[in-house]
């Protein structure tokens, strides 16, 4: 395996997750850098490759970033305000965020 190959292979999977490739270098290898370093000429052993390739498969079903599971105060799961069995209980943190803002108390 080459380094492009590598490169590419973490490129595609951060885009399919929706990861910052840094990210993706600290929860894989606790090394931040790792993508960039690739980039530039590093090179990586075979133990870093596995440890890579293991951690994309094991974390193929990331949920995109930016998402949040909510429930209401009955237990039941909610999608902007609408309550629904069938419906996914995922809103964007920028539908989350002002509410949350307003339930805090600063004095």
């Amino acid at each position: 395996m080459t380094a492009e190959q590598l490169l590419s292979e973490i490129a595609d999977y951060c885009r399919r997750v929706g990861m910052a490739e840094s990210t993706f270098g600290r929860r894989a290898v606790n090394d931040g850098k790792l993508v960039s370093r690739l980039r530039i000429g590093g090179r990586v052993t075979m133990e870093t490759v596995e440890r890579v390739r293991t951690f994309m498969l094991e974390h193929q079903s990331i949920e995109t970033r930016g998402l949040v599971r909510l429930r209401s105060s009955a237990g039941t799961q909610t999608n902007q305000g609408h309550s629904s069995a069938n419906a996914p209980a995922c809103l964007s943190i920028r539908q989350v965020w002002p509410a949350c803002w307003q339930s805090l108390s600063w004095q």
